[in-house]
């Protein structure tokens, strides 16, 4: 049922390296871009707290990610959402979703450009699309 179901609806989903992909749901994770140094790579900076088993007050732990970022949308002070993926390099294996807050020095130029480019990924996606698909067979043709 599961297998048909996603052959007769098929569900537009953004490319990575001309794969489609979806990003998790879950495991989704808030942070803060470190470095964007690397074409289409980010360093990401989460912030976690627990309580400690022992001293029972709040510790915060720090984790930087590599995380992949097709269009180019975030720099550095953003706060992005990241969401697990496959692995696409050794130590990459989160891909950007979307920036949660831009950073206080940026302005509406940057976005707009962003937004451009997100057009212009997903011209190129539809146009794939179109291409991909098998030519019409005529029997009638003499």
């Amino acid at each position: 049922m599961r297998l048909a179901r996603s052959l007769l609806a098929p569900v537009a989903r953004p490319l990575l390296h001309g794969v489609p992909f979806k990003p998790a749901a879950s495991g989704r994770l808030i942070g803060t871009v470190i470095s964007a140094k690397a074409q289409k790579t980010l360093k990401v900076h989460v912030d976690r707290e627990y309580i400690h088993p022992i001293v029972h007050k709040r510790v915060t732990r720090t984790t930087k990610l590599l995380c992949h970022d097709e269009v180019g949308l975030a720099k550095v002070g953003d706060s992005v959402e990241v969401s697990p993926c496959r692995p696409i390099s050794k130590l990459k294996h989160y891909i950007v979703v979307r920036v949660v807050r831009a950073s206080s020095g940026q302005d509406d130029a940057r976005q707009r450009k962003a937004e451009s480019k997100l057009e212009l990924v997903r011209a190129v996606e539809r146009e794939l699309a179109v291409t991909t698909r098998p030519a019409p067979s005529s029997s009638a043709e003499p």
